[in-house]
């Protein structure tokens, strides 16, 4: 056990050293499983799981980072780490990864006090479009800043499928209220060509094209009323992407990114 002799021994060994300064995060993670196995329960064990949960937040494995804040809560205790402090800290990897309901559930479970702000961020984040801006009233900074967020939703592009649906009646006029005016003059160019080819084989008793050419027209027909009605839903995609990216980017204390390495 003497490569555990400094509580720093992962972090200044050799290998682990030249893996993670390689961007080689894999070899790194093994050396690292192992250097842990050897010194588990000891200061210089602990130091390399910090190290690893850090390379696990990195990658953004939801499932490895819960699996291992479980394990650490059982290999190592006070004083390395705080008694109680594993249900707040799988509360927050919840959080970390955009899981609402998991947040809630687990906070929930736990008994656990003083994470209102976690639940409120997470579930704006999970409907930012339709979240009550009243609900975030909690008294952090944080919830300040995504009342802030919540308001300047009115400065964000909204279209309503439904309407865009109804007004693709009129070929092309859904695409063109979804922002997309190119795509909807096209639409309704091309519609009334089949229409009017439709008629025309139609009064020259052509049937064997009219059928062929209303075919393809009402196939672009529906085909427009529903492009109308995507186009709208992706704007309002796009929008909530935006206000996500912005309620996540809210700067929050949590116990997990001063315990990973």
């Amino acid at each position: 056990m003497g490569s555990f002799r400094s509580a720093r021994a992962c972090g200044d060994d050799p290998l682990v050293r030249e893996f993670l300064g390689s961007g080689d995060d894999f070899r790194a993670l093994s050396v690292l499983r192992q250097r842990e196995l050897e010194g588990r329960g000891t200061p210089a064990g602990f130091e390399c799981a910090r190290l690893i949960l850090g390379a696990y937040l990195r990658h953004g494995e939801f499932d490895l980072v819960d699996d291992w804040v479980v394990r650490m809560g059982q290999s190592y205790g006070p004083p390395l780490l705080t008694a109680g402090l594993v249900p707040r800290l799988r509360v927050e990897v919840a959080y970390l990864f955009g899981n609402a309901g998991e947040v809630q559930r687990r906070a929930a479970e736990g008994g656990l006090t003083g994470l209102e702000r976690l639940t409120i961020l997470s579930r704006a984040a999970d409907r930012p479009l339709s979240f009550d801006a009243s609900d975030a009233s909690c008294d952090s900074p944080a919830c300040a800043q995504l009342r802030r967020i919540l308001d300047d939703r009115s400065s964000l592009p909204h279209k309503s499928p439904g309407l865009a649906l109804a007004l693709g009646v009129v070929p092309g006029l859904g695409q063109v209220y979804a922002g997309r005016p190119l795509a909807g003059l096209g639409s309704f160019l091309l519609n009334g060509f089949l229409i009017g080819t439709t008629a025309f084989a139609v009064h020259r008793r052509e049937y064997a094209l009219a059928v062929l050419s209303g075919g393809v027209g009402l196939a672009f027909y529906t085909g427009g009323i529903y492009a109308g009605f995507e186009a709208a839903t992706r704007v309002n995609e796009h929008s909530a992407e935006e206000l996500r990216a912005r309620i996540r980017a809210v700067p929050v204390d949590l116990a997990i990114s001063a315990l990973a390495q």
